[in-house]
């Protein structure tokens, strides 16, 4: 598992949503066509919450992804990596596990 961050009550809402209709709640990976490079992942939660802390996004919160690190890529020395594939973001991350 990896971990990436989200507007918290934003992705709150698209869970339950999801959770509701079995849709699956991903993040997204690379999409050339539309330039984008993939959603942020850190390899563990801790290290996203400190980024969280340190860019002072107090309206954010950590998510488990049901991915590798492997399945990810470094652009330019960035403070984190990139999504490669579609993955299943799995749940939030209490605050207390961080």
């Amino acid at each position: 598992m990896i971990y990436t961050v989200g507007v918290t009550e934003s992705y709150r809402k698209w869970f339950a949503e999801c959770a509701f209709t079995g849709e699956r709640f991903e993040k997204i990976g690379i999409l050339p066509e539309q330039n984008y490079l993939g959603g942020y992942v850190w390899r563990t939660a801790s290290d996203a919450a400190i980024y969280l802390d340190k860019e002072g996004l107090h309206d954010f919160s950590v998510w488990e992804v049901d991915a590798e690190w492997e399945d990810t890529l470094n652009y330019d020395d960035e403070p984190f990596n990139r999504l490669v594939y579609e993955a299943l973001i799995v749940r939030e991350v209490p605050f207390y596990e961080v």
